[in-house]
């Protein structure tokens, strides 16, 4: 290992030491969830840090961290399955709506063929 691969990592152990507890905590709060739920987002930030020296050595990389732990949480949750506990019932129409539109659509039942076509075409958009 060259002498600067050896400070790059002295220094990326070190900013690890200090920041990595705050980035967790940084995290769950801007996503809202329990810091539990990021530390692996987190854990895959700081790889990618690890090979990113340009990012170490540029002008903000704990903001940077912070980023890309997001990114990798939201990335996560995109694969992950949703429990159905957790899928919101959908909300019903108001019973007066739906005998609305039953009663609409027994209205164009009742229409005879050509006439139901020509409605057809009307709700279209076609002349």
């Amino acid at each position: 290992m060259s002498a600067s691969a050896a400070s790059a990592d002295a220094r990326l152990a070190a900013l690890y030491r200090g920041y990595a507890p705050q980035l967790v905590g940084i995290v769950a709060s801007r996503v809202g969830r329990p810091r539990s739920e990021v530390e692996d987002p987190c854990q895959e930030a700081w790889a990618i840090l690890a090979r990113r020296p340009d990012v170490f050595d540029g002008p903000a990389p704990r903001a940077w961290l912070a980023t890309v732990a997001i990114h990798e949480w939201l990335r996560l949750r995109r694969g992950a399955p949703i429990a159905l506990e957790q899928v919101p019932e959908p909300a019903a129409p108001p019973l007066e709506d739906l005998l609305e539109a039953r009663a609409a659509l027994r209205s164009v039942a009742e229409l005879r063929p050509v006439r139901r076509r020509v409605f057809q075409r009307h709700l279209a958009g076609l002349t």
